[in-house]
């Protein structure tokens, strides 16, 4: 059918379900880069290619059919591209080979209603979980009252989720033969069984405040919605309400008045002569309740006058009193059913969380006891630094629950009587949505810190969610590690507890987890929370996604971005993207990303790459290269040059035994660490070696960027400036020129092209092509091109313009030289004033580069005030 469509004009599906839930439906799509070349022409001739790959590897075969979500930025791409007489846009198509998800669904009418559940809530999110309990404790129920129950929990909780639980399978339609019915008069309901295991997920006081939540939204919609029936419970009412009905909120005097009901205490909507409460107490539906206290945090039972904290709920009445020594006081609202975390209080006051596999431990105790192991050893390998610090554990081959237990990670990292931190979800919450820049950047490098060093001490994460990252006033502290990577084993258990946000995981090809999986998750987790939306940042980059209005710098947005590239060789390694939130902080960059953490880095790498060089490979001679920069940023230049070699001699052996499916990343890699060597080498003063092997990354890099400019433009105009400096040196002046003038040339039109950040690195080649003029003695074009260097230099945002400072610097000092040439001393010296207060403004005193700047600046002043001094008239 879209075949026969799709010869005759455009055709486009529109899909109802979020985004998230489309790999799950028999319309998956990914995301294509699709050319037109006349308007309204038939999808069948558009031109559809790979956004990242080169033609000849990847080809869409099939009909080009794309799915649209119902908004209008998604519609406003399509509509354009149909309308236009010839354009490209990036669209998601629709994969047809592709199969959905082979993820069971539910059904709670055959077999074990707890088994029904388990799957359920493997398959579906955290907040659809919970909001299938909140549905299940009013249920029967119509659509108009599931919208109620959802809209009454609010965000994060959204239409998407509720249709997770209208299609999870637990559900069934009640009088199925009653199609005459208007669909929002149709009843809905749960088995008992099912109902009786999700009502354990959330305490009656949750669900009170709920009703609450209801019943304040069923009055407002009073005289309004007129297609909402229900029944209203009077003593003095006709008609009886069968045993199978539960009340979902309640109406306040005022609101009965306004229906034209005789006054009378507030009673349930859908009364039942007996009902059971949720959470296993029974109580008479007719009397009324306290409908104000349920929207309160109520004291501990054991407690009186102490209110859990947010996130924190009241222990339910099957929970354990002890674990060891830790009294526990409440349990999480959040988390998975097989993994229950509490609020404990240790012996000596000491507030601890506990964390036990407590319905996991009835079904498979050796899962159970793995899961408590592997948090267990990763909190003693993070020794409290970045993590909360291990207190205690208890992981018993017999038949008692293993349990281990963590320091509380408070809001006030100093103040043990402060509240616990809030995650990453409630911190976006309490900021209406949007964090300031200046919080972003903080919890942006405590994040990514607290990775690197994970990654040092051979750990990797493999789950990292906004409820997995604790923000405290000072730093982040990661959470659930049950699940991880040690030393490159994977967990066997990973099923058990699935991520929820599936867009936090690579797509790495099924391969074990690395430290490049993190830097993924890192990524779409700091953009997602960056755009205010917890969903794919690729997805939302719409009209109103987070490169719109990011509220950071260009630089690292644009290195976030590069975090979830495809191929796990592209994404910056954990330390450097540190590095990169350090500097755009404004924090000495060597203090943030320490040496001692990369050293212990390489190291582990190192070994691993030993062992399976085609797995760890491009990780190791990626973190080779930061770590030759970094060490050559400390003055460690024979350390860095070793470095630099051994990052080399990896990408080679690489491409000798990758093939050609791996040349691209392997031969763009190898172009990167041979301008890095030829750098290192001419530091070394091996000056021909250093032209050899930048001459050999200059071919590398014209061949990439002939396939490819937007990826490698920026990459071949670096090595153009390093090959003009090596030939300079070696005194063929002309051949440096032409590289110079090359390299200028792809800066120009990488800034046509709109490509972000492209300024620093076109104002870098400027002043490089005004020395090679200067060389050839053709001053007035070399001063020339370096005012308009410094022009650009100064127009740039303050984020970039930190970043590439000692570059402005020397250019401001190369252009005070060229101006002394021309006997405008006064000119000369106002710029060399200019090149002391950048230095100010960004420099790092303590740095080599800050001090050799200096110096510089001091000897062109000395140099100008001389003659300035004997020709006062100038």
């Amino acid at each position: 059918m879209t075949d026969r469509w799709g010869r005759c004009g455009p055709i486009a599906i529109v899909q109802a379900l979020p985004s998230r839930l489309w790999a799950s439906t028999g319309i998956g799509a990914r995301r294509w880069q699709v050319t037109t070349h006349r308007r309204g022409g038939p999808t069948r001739a558009w031109h559809v290619t790979d956004p990242d790959l080169p033609p000849d590897l990847v080809r869409f075969d099939s009909v080009p059919v794309p799915v649209l979500a119902p908004t209008p930025a998604a519609v406003a791409d399509w509509a354009w591209l149909v309308a236009s007489p010839g354009g490209t846009a990036l669209l998601p198509l629709w994969d047809a080979g592709r199969p959905g998800s082979s993820r069971t669904v539910a059904d709670a009418r055959d077999g074990d209603a707890a088994e029904a559940v388990l799957r359920f809530r493997e398959a579906a999110s955290a907040e659809a979980y919970r909001l299938a309990a909140h549905v299940a404790a009013v249920a029967p129920v119509t659509p108009p009252v599931m919208r109620l129950v959802q809209a009454a929990l609010g965000p994060p909780t959204d239409i998407g989720h509720l249709m997770e639980v209208f299609l999870g399978g637990l559900m069934h339609e009640l009088d199925a033969d009653g199609a005459d019915r208007l669909p929002h008069h149709r009843g809905y309901d749960f088995t008992d069984g099912a109902r009786r295991v999700l009502l354990s997920a959330v305490s009656p006081r949750e669900l009170l405040r709920t009703a609450e939540a209801v019943t304040q939204r069923i009055e407002a919609a009073v005289g309004r919605a007129p297609v909402f029936p229900a029944w209203v419970g009077h003593p003095d009412g006709a008609a009886v309400i069968d045993d199978t009905g539960r009340s979902f909120g309640w109406l306040r005097e005022q609101a009965l008045t306004r229906l034209g009901i005789p006054s009378a205490d507030a009673r349930p909507v859908a009364p039942m002569p007996k009902t059971r409460v949720p959470g296993g107490e029974t109580g008479d539906s007719t009397e009324p309740r306290d409908s104000a206290a349920a929207g309160t945090d109520e004291a501990y039972d054991d407690a009186p006058g102490e209110t859990p904290p947010a996130g924190w709920v009241e222990l339910l009445p099957e929970d354990p009193v002890r674990f060891g020594r830790f009294r526990l006081r409440a349990r999480s609202a959040h988390g998975w059913p097989h993994l229950t975390m509490y609020l404990a209080e240790d012996d000596d006051g000491t507030v601890a969380t506990v964390r036990a596999p407590v319905m996991l431990h009835t079904r498979d105790p050796g899962t159970a006891r793995d899961l408590v192991r592997t948090e267990a050893e990763c909190l003693t390998r993070m020794q409290g630094t970045h993590a909360p610090a291990l207190l205690g554990v208890a992981a018993p081959t017999t038949g008692e629950l293993p349990w281990v237990a963590a320091s509380c990670v408070h809001r006030r990292a100093d103040a043990p009587s402060s509240p616990p931190a809030p995650n990453l979800r409630a911190v976006l919450d309490e900021h209406g949505g949007t964090v300031p820049e200046e919080l972003f950047l903080r919890i942006g490098l405590g994040l990514t810190e607290a990775v690197a060093f994970a990654h040092s001490r051979g750990l990797v994460h493999g789950s990292l969610s906004p409820l997995a990252v604790l923000v405290t006033d000072r730093d982040v502290r990661l959470v659930g590690w049950a699940t991880a990577t040690i030393d490159g084993v994977d967990s066997a258990h990973r099923d058990v507890l699935p991520l929820s946000d599936t867009y936090l995981e690579a797509d790495d090809d099924g391969r074990s987890l690395t430290p490049q999986s993190d830097v993924y998750a890192v990524g779409a987790l700091l953009l997602a929370f960056l755009s205010g939306r917890w969903s794919d940042p690729r997805a939302d980059n719409s009209g109103h996604g987070p490169l719109t209005n990011p509220g950071i710098g260009p630089v690292l947005l644009r290195t976030l971005w590069r975090c979830l590239e495809h191929d796990p060789a592209r994404r910056p390694s954990a330390a450097a993207l540190a590095e990169a939130f350090a500097l755009a902080s404004g924090g000495p960059t060597a203090d943030r990303a320490s040496e001692e953490v990369v050293t212990e880095d390489v190291r582990r790498v190192r070994d691993l790459a030993g062992r399976d060089i085609g797995t760890y490979g491009l990780e190791f001679a990626r973190l080779l290269l930061t770590f030759s920069n970094q060490l050559a940023s400390v003055g460690q230049r024979e350390e860095s040059l070793a470095a630099a070699l051994e990052s080399v001699e990896v990408y080679r052996e690489l491409l000798s035994v990758g093939g050609n499916s791996a040349s691209v990343p392997f031969s763009s890699g190898l172009a990167e660490a041979l301008s890095n060597l030829s750098v290192r080498l001419g530091e070394a003063g091996r000056a021909g070696e250093s032209l050899d092997a930048v001459s050999e990354a200059e071919t590398l890099y014209r061949e990439l960027r002939r396939r490819d400019f937007g990826v490698f433009g920026a990459g071949h105009a670096m090595t153009l400036n390093n090959q003009s400096n090596r030939l300079a040196e070696a005194g063929r002046y002309r051949e440096a020129l032409q590289a110079i003038e090359e390299a200028v040339l792809i800066g120009r039109r990488r800034a046509e092209l709109g490509e972000p950040a492209v300024g620093g690195d076109l104002a870098r080649s400027l002043t490089n092509l005004g020395s090679r003029l200067g060389d050839l003695g053709r001053q007035g074009e070399a001063r020339t091109a370096v005012a308009e260097a410094t022009q650009i230099y100064g127009a740039l945002p303050p984020e970039e313009a930190r970043r590439v400072w000692t570059d402005h610097a020397m250019s401001l000092i190369n252009f005070a030289v060229l101006l002394g040439d021309e006997g405008r001393h006064d000119d000369a010296l106002s710029v060399v004033d200019a090149s002391f207060a950048v230095l100010d403004q960004y420099g790092d005193e303590r740095s080599r580069a800050a001090f050799e700047i200096q110096e510089w600046s001091r000897r062109i002043r000395s140099w100008l005030e001389g003659p300035a001094a004997r020709a006062p008239g100038q």
